[in-house]
């Protein structure tokens, strides 16, 4: 029997992070990041545009950068990644910059970084917004925080914190910055700072205090040559930036939800080239009854796929993942979610490495099929308690013996697809349609 894992490209004993942390620093991850960051020609795009624009940036203008989009779509890559071609160094002994460019695969890249390294050399800092900043901070916490991310960065671990106004903080962190690192250009991360900012209007304000202040003292300490540029901020969030905001971060990027699927097919569903012949073969004897099979009603979403497509995301059909970042972002949005759900849920890339691993769907027999209810054993925990219990109910009150199980196949599927709900009946075709399990069904 020939596996679904005998066809993969992957090495499924080297594990996925569920998210990327923007101060995480064991080397093995590191290059495990750099080496399997997937470029789609979307975020080629962006970082060409930003490049040039951080290159050709005045220098006594701050500079600020939001990038925005759907949970697991790579704004935390994005900007990790751009914070290594900016600050250099090493992992294992390669330059990081290196390795990044190689998957960047773009001269312009190239060109504008190698500009930005000799003529405006930088450090970088990071500040991840769920973990340093508390929900009911104001503006001179946010200031003090980024004041003793600095502190601590630079290895100044004797100089006492106490209650500073954010003027204070922001002027004894550009001080220190400019004896510890002279020469050198400050970029800041705020990375996930939508979190904070969804507490509501003050959180907002707050920010833009802290932002303002830093941007005007940048400005003085470079035209007294203190530093060579003001400050760079590099911000993330799902939502795109208050209009209040704006001044702050002039040049945005949203990375669209569009090209999860793509990274997910290249990152973990990417196939052996000797093996391809194998799904192209099956494609052949069963893929017009399939694409029958799993065919859609009175909704927009399409069901249909071709040959490549069938190879690229096998075992997943393609709208499979499309629904799957749809059903994850009703879950979190859910009133209901558990708060750790909430704030962050298993990215596409991650569910299809745990299906493949976890759920042993790469032990499975090639025609083996992610089918909606797999979906939802690997989310459960993510669902609300009470759409849990709802389920559960079903699966011990409506099953029948000659359909053993299929009662909480049905109640999993609806769950999903009402979390999903955009354009999606739960007819009774439409149920059956994301159920099916195998390519040879009828």
């Amino acid at each position: 029997m020939i596996r679904i894992a005998d066809l993969l490209n992957r090495d499924l004993s080297v594990p996925i992070e569920e998210v990327v942390h923007i101060r995480k620093d064991d080397p093995s991850t590191a290059l495990i990041e750099l080496t399997e960051y997937v470029v789609t020609d979307r975020i080629r795009a962006e970082y060409e545009r930003l490049l040039s624009a951080m290159a050709a940036a005045k220098s006594t203008e701050s500079f600020g950068v939001w990038i925005s989009g759907f949970f697991g779509v790579g704004k935390s890559s994005f900007a990790k990644n751009l914070a290594h071609m900016l600050g250099g160094g090493e992992v294992l002994g390669a330059s990081a910059t290196s390795l990044l460019l190689k998957q960047l695969n773009s001269r312009q890249i190239s060109e504008s970084v190698e500009f930005l390294n000799r003529m405006v050399p930088c450090e970088v800092f990071a500040l991840v917004a769920d973990r340093d900043v508390p929900p009911q901070a104001g503006a001179e916490q946010i200031a003090e925080t980024m004041y003793r991310i600095v502190l601590r960065d630079l290895g100044y671990t004797d100089i006492p914190v106490t209650e500073l106004t954010v003027e204070e903080s922001i002027r004894r962190l550009l001080h220190l910055f400019e004896v510890g690192r002279p020469g050198k250009t400050l970029v800041f991360i705020l990375d996930e700072i939508g979190q904070y900012l969804a507490f509501g209007s003050e959180h907002i304000k707050n920010l833009r205090v802290v932002l303002q202040h830093l941007a005007e003292s940048g400005v003085e300490h470079t035209k007294a040559g203190k530093i060579p540029r003001p400050p760079w901020i590099i911000a993330t969030a799902e939502e795109k930036p208050h209009e209040t905001l704006t001044d702050s971060f002039r040049h945005r990027i949203d990375l669209s939800a569009a090209g999860i699927a793509e990274i997910a097919a290249r990152r973990v569903l990417h196939k052996r080239e000797s093996q391809e012949f194998v799904l192209r073969t099956l494609f052949k004897v069963h893929g017009a009854s399939l694409i029958r099979n799993v065919a859609l009603e009175r909704c927009s979403r399409r069901a249909e796929f071709d040959e490549d497509q069938f190879v690229q995301f096998y075992p997943y059909l393609p709208h499979l993942i499309d629904l799957s970042i749809d059903a994850v972002a009703g879950i979190r949005l859910h009133p209901g979610a558990p708060k750790h759900i909430r704030a962050g849920s298993r990215t596409i890339v991650k569910q299809c490495f745990d299906l493949l691993v976890s759920a042993r769907l790469a032990d499975e027999g090639v025609g083996a099929l992610v089918s909606i209810d797999r979906i939802y054993e690997l989310l459960e925990v993510s669902i609300p308690p009470e759409k849990q219990h709802d389920v559960e109910v079903i699966s011990e009150h409506c099953d029948y013996n000659d359909h053993p199980g299929m009662a909480a196949r049905v109640a999993k599927a609806i769950c999903l697809m009402e979390f999903a709900r955009n354009d999606l009946p739960r007819t009774t075709n439409n149920i059956a349609a994301l159920l099916v399990r195998n390519v040879t069904e009828t």
